[in-house]
Parts: structure tokens; sequence; C-alpha cells
């Protein structure tokens, strides 16, 4: 790669990150939002939940673009969001309908899962944008 390949493909990780970190705002949000709804929250801790886990995917599914841009920007680099779980557009009703313990603690369960993944790949980006940097330094 050339030294402007090396910055360009810095500037897709850079804007990767900041999805990575939109995505855990939204997904932190939402455990906390759980956790309250473990708690008996009720009918709109559910719904507060479920939207900040929606603003999450859409996050997730701009990052998944951006992790395309930035495999298809070297041979060298190679990145993907595996395991991460969308909840289910029934997951979500049931959260907001039934509103029970179980779906409750399951959702809450998912969403610590994907915040796990998230505070990973947001490790392994940084470490790739600090390499790129030196790069093309």
């Amino acid at each position: 790669m050339n030294n402007n390949e090396w910055i360009e493909a810095e500037k897709i990780c850079s804007r990767a990150l900041e999805k990575v970190e939109a995505a855990l705002t939204h997904l932190k949000s939402a455990k906390s939002w759980g956790t309250f709804d473990l708690w008996g929250g009720g009918f709109l801790t559910s719904y507060f939940k479920t939207k900040k886990i929606e603003k999450a995917e859409t996050e997730i599914g701009l990052l998944h673009e951006e992790l395309r841009k930035l495999n298809d920007s070297s041979e060298e680099i190679r990145y993907a969001l595996d395991g991460f779980e969308a909840l289910s557009s029934l997951q979500k009703t049931l959260d907001i309908g039934l509103d029970d313990i179980y779906t409750n603690w399951k959702n809450q369960e998912q969403i610590k899962r994907n915040i796990s993944l998230m505070d990973e790949l947001h490790g392994n980006l940084n470490d790739l944008k600090n390499d790129l940097s030196s790069k093309h330094a």
C-alpha cells in the first residue's frame, strides 16, 4: 500500500470507531433501561429500552459498511463483527407487550453480550488505527 492508501484506511478506521462508539452509547443506555425494567419498570421502560436498541442497530448497520470498506482497502486488513445478535421484532414485541421477567432477562443478557463484542471491536480498531498512523507518519 502506498502512503495515500494508508491514510484512507486510517480515515475509514476512524469512521468505524465513531460508529462503534455511537452503538456502545445506545447499548449501554439500553442496558440501563433494561436494569430498571428487570425491577418492574413497565411498558414505558421497555419502550425506551427498545428504542435505544434500535438506534444501536442502526449504527451497527453503518458500522458493517465501514468495515466492508476497510476490508476492501487492503488485503492486509480483515475485520468483521461476528457474534452480534440483533433483537428480532418478535423479541421487541414480547419485551414491550408481555413485559415479563424472563423476556427482560433474556434481552438484557443479549445486550450485555453485544456490549462485550463492541468493546472488543473498539479495542481492535483502536490498535489498527494506531498501526495505520505509524505506517504513514
